[in-house]
């Protein structure tokens, strides 16, 4: 038995200023590898 995931994350944040008259879009992502497994020697 054994299984996997994955999952992909992304993440905006409100528009904001950079101080000198320019805009920024600040961003970020994430990537999750689960994997699981079993061992069951007995059955």
């Amino acid at each position: 038995m054994g299984g996997m995931q994955y999952t992909y994350i992304r993440k905006f944040a409100f528009r904001g200023s950079d101080g000198m008259g320019g805009s920024v879009y600040p961003t970020t992502s994430g990537n999750t590898v689960c994997v699981t497994f079993r061992y069951l020697p007995f059955q």
